[in-house]
Order: C-alpha cells, then sequence, then structure tokens
C-alpha cells in the first residue's frame, strides 16, 4: 500500500457496483490498519519483533495473490478488511 492510492483503477474492469464500493473499501482498509499497527506490536513483545515481521510480510504477499479473487462485494470488502490487518504491521514497520 506505498504510493498513491486510486480506488477507480482496482475497479475500472467491474460492474458498476464495484465502482460504487471503491471508497468505503479505502476507508476499511484505513480502518483496519490501525488494529494492524497495534496488535502485533504488543504481540512482539513475546514472540519477537523478527518473527512477528516475517509472518505479516508472508501473509502480506499471499493476499496480494489473492484479491482478484473476491467477486463479489462483501467479498471485496471482507478482503479489504483482513488485508488492512496484515499491511498496517508493515506501515507500522516495527
Amino acid at each position: 500500500m506505498r504510493g498513491t492510492a486510486n480506488p477507480y483503477a482496482l475497479a475500472r474492469d467491474r460492474p458498476a457496483h464495484f465502482v460504487n464500493a471503491a471508497h468505503p473499501s479505502l476507508a476499511i482498509i484505513n480502518g483496519a490498519s490501525g488494529f494492524g499497527r497495534i496488535v502485533p506490536v504488543l504481540a512482539a513483545q513475546w514472540v519477537g519483533f523478527i518473527n512477528i515481521h516475517m509472518t505479516f510480510a508472508v501473509c502480506s504477499s499471499i493476499m496480494l495473490f489473492c484479491w482478484t479473487t473476491a467477486d463479489s462485494v462483501p467479498g471485496v470488502l471482507a478482503f479489504d478488511a483482513t488485508y488492512g490487518v496484515i499491511s498496517g504491521e508493515s506501515a507500522f514497520g516495527l
């Protein structure tokens, strides 16, 4: 999630109901990333910083390959919430 997030670039080739869900999609990712910035720091005190960062980096990489499989609006919003939590750790940078 580095750089500018353009919600219409992701929904460009999708039906109109995906385009209407583009702005709430960004809000969900940003809101969920707040949770993803706090919980890994608390867990890293017991597990270790490198272990947490490696785990979240692998999960984030896997999620980037899975986003095209969401073919309904609730599926896209669920993906956004999950990716927001996972990408929040790398945005915080421990």
